[in-house]
């Protein structure tokens, strides 16, 4: 874009190239005057209080390209707002009283339209002037003080509909600074009222001048909110802007490759862990134990008692598995339990915490913890995996808390050769977490998120 003028501040003597062919105030960056433009002559109107440094890569110069179109950063303003913003909950909806500061950059294309960049603490959003097919003002007078009744809603006709539309937020913005171009006359602590809607997920603004009640008179603009990336993507032609997103670029294919490792070796660990936890092993020992009729079923507690033991079961260093079933007649329960002991007869607490009553209370044996689980018609197979920790010569004992008139009967089952899952799943879990912590460091560190 080609420049149409150059100015020198007849304060500080800078000189400044202007882009756009009408502006007519001009804020000095370097002494903070604010000049008034007419043809040739250069007035000073004022100062601006401070400098206000950019609040992120946006700059005086630059050079953006939206949908195809090439626009020149030529101006920023800096407002202030108080406005009541429409809310709604649980117990009813009203307004209630905000405020707002935000920048306001100003971006030229070759014929000198303008398009406004807003950028606040919440994010960045694009606005410009429209032509609208209804002039319309607020139900509420456009004003600095005004009183809205408890619950009042204000509503607004659509610019383009026949229809009314509940206003969001009214309110006035007070102009606070001014650095580099506005090709309109632009005055500190001017200030202009307005009304925004919603409607099809943009958002439209009607603005005036204090006290004006002609609607015709306003401007009236479209917005509509944007992420940062896709504002640097707009900038990306400006060398400082380009070379951070080749960075961050570069910084998220090394981060996704490296999620898409973790994570393909998460998911082969849990497989692994699927196939390990659903393999038996190999059957070294079986018996069947007949569980005697219960004497009294209206017991509150029924106490467990020895049915029968296992006796030489050879199990080598490693993880074996412990299945104990029962076959149960129809319309009967059982609760039943297996307790492993070593080769001097010591429980070794095979299948700790694992089995609880119906209150949750474990069954405890003189001898050691045993752990009991409940069996009914549809859930007659227990299975527990126990790790030995050394090779030897083994026993079981099984208890029964008999539940039944009738005599019932359960199997004890004994494998090893089992493949345990336990490592792969703890692995799993730590490729997941890894691979969380690879996603968010990524995410954080790209520019565009910072």
């Amino acid at each position: 874009m080609n420049t149409t003028k150059q100015i020198i501040c007849p304060k500080c003597s800078t000189k400044h190239l202007l882009h756009h062919p009408n502006t007519q105030t001009f804020g000095c960056s370097t002494c903070l005057s604010i000049l008034q433009i007419e043809g040739s002559k250069i007035n000073i109107l004022g100062n601006n209080l401070r400098f206000n440094p950019p609040k992120s890569f946006i700059k005086i110069g630059q050079f953006v390209t939206i949908d195809s179109t090439e626009y020149v950063v030529i101006g920023r303003t800096i407002w202030s707002s108080d406005y009541k913003e429409y809310w709604k909950d649980d117990e009813g909806e009203g307004y209630s009283d905000e405020k707002w500061s935000y920048h306001e950059w100003l971006l030229s294309d070759t014929k000198g339209d303008i398009k406004y960049l807003f950028e606040d603490d919440e994010g960045y959003h694009f606005s410009e002037n429209i032509k609208p097919k209804f002039h319309n003002l607020p139900t509420t007078r456009i004003e600095e003080k005004w009183i809205i009744k408890d619950r009042e809603m204000i509503e607004i006709g659509n610019f383009y509909l026949n229809s009314t539309e509940k206003v969001l937020e009214i309110g006035h913005s007070t102009l606070g600074h001014i650095e580099g171009e506005v090709p309109w006359e632009a005055n500190l602590n001017e200030k202009v009222f307005f009304a925004t809607y919603q409607d099809n997920g943009k958002r439209y603004t009607i603005e005036t001048e204090p006290n004006e009640s002609d609607p015709k008179k306003g401007s009236y603009f479209e917005e509509w909110s944007v992420s940062k990336r896709y504002l640097m993507e707009c900038f990306r032609q400006n060398p400082e802007i380009g070379s951070k997103l080749q960075e961050g670029e570069a910084k998220q294919r090394e981060y996704t490759f490296w999620a898409a490792i973790m994570g393909g070796f998460t998911a082969i660990c849990f497989i692994l862990f699927l196939m390990a936890d659903t393999s038996n092993g190999n059957l070294i020992k079986q018996q069947t134990f007949s569980v005697p009729a219960a004497k009294d079923t209206t017991a509150e507690r029924v106490e467990p008692i020895l049915i029968g033991k296992m006796n030489e079961i050879r199990l080598t260093e490693g993880p074996v598995r412990i299945v104990l079933s029962a076959s149960l007649p129809k319309n009967t329960d059982l609760w039943a339990g297996v307790e492993i002991h070593d080769n001097k007869d010591l429980p070794i607490n095979a299948i700790d915490d694992q089995f609880y009553d119906e209150e949750g209370t474990e069954f405890w044996q003189e001898d050691g913890e045993s752990g009991y689980e409940h069996y009914e018609e549809r859930n007659v197979q227990k299975s527990e995996l126990y790790r030995v920790e050394e090779s030897g010569t083994f026993s079981a004992e099984v208890h029964v808390a008999p539940q039944s008139l009738q005599t019932t009967q359960v199997t004890l089952s004994i494998y090893d050769g089992v493949k345990s899952g336990g490592w792969f799943m703890g692995l799993g879990f730590a490729g997941l977490f890894v691979t969380v912590i690879v996603i968010l460091v990524g995410y954080s560190s790209m520019p565009w998120r910072k």
